[in-house]
């Protein structure tokens, strides 16, 4: 027999965790992007030209192309911080494709002391993008809060640098939704893809998972 008395409790904790307007499915060019990232991460790990030039074999001087996507990516200036440690000078590589295209050149894959031989190249793109990315840093189990105002359909992705692993909780002010994604152990790469009906402010916590200090990417779009 069905209880209806917990149908309105059920409801309404859908609602709370986002229900039917959220998704776990990136766009194609976040995922794109997102296995981008990755595959440079791999690079690095391994210390391997053959990786990283995969990650960025069909790219050109003009286009930034991966999985047969086209991406349009540029620095974002609009998270600010809310609470989090200074991550200045903590970033180890960038996930761009003129940076692995310059630690191929310079042959620098191999001596991770010099992978921060290139400031964070900010490439003009014009008013248009499909993703956006920051960098931010936390010592070992560190914690930092970040935030954004948007609205509509928006995605939010955070790529751990090399070994690391994070856990992300996002809090949706406006719309009254929140999420953690990670699970307990944390992830190399976290990510949320939801409808925001109301515009407002969405407040990203990052938790370094590891025993390490660790430099991560926050990407949206």
């Amino acid at each position: 027999m069905t209880n209806y008395r917990l149908i309105p409790f059920v409801l309404c904790l859908l609602f709370h965790l986002g229900g039917a307007a959220q998704t776990t499915k990136l766009s194609d060019k976040m995922a794109a992007y997102r296995d981008f990232c990755l595959l440079v991460n791999q690079g690095f790990r391994e210390a391997s030209n053959d990786v990283l030039m995969q990650s960025i074999q069909d790219c050109t001087d003009e286009e930034f192309i991966f999985k047969g996507e086209d991406l349009l990516i540029q620095p974002n200036d609009q998270l600010s911080d809310v609470d989090a440690p200074s991550s200045e000078g903590k970033s180890h590589i960038h996930y761009q494709p003129e940076y692995v295209d310059s630690v191929l050149m310079l042959d620098l894959v191999s001596d991770p002391s010099k992978y921060n031989f290139l400031d964070q190249a900010h490439t003009e793109r014009g008013d248009f993008y499909d993703c956006t990315y920051a960098y931010r840093a936390l010592p070992a189990h560190g914690k930092g809060t970040y935030a954004i105002t948007t609205s509509g359909q928006t995605e939010v992705m955070i790529v751990a640098m090399l070994k690391g692993k994070v856990r992300m909780t996002l809090h949706d002010e406006a719309n009254n939704m929140t999420t953690e994604q990670g699970g307990s152990e944390g992830q190399e790469c976290v990510w949320h893809n939801w409808n925001m009906q109301n515009s407002g402010r969405v407040t990203i916590t990052v938790e370094n998972t590891t025993d390490q200090p660790l430099a991560f990417m926050i990407a949206t779009n």
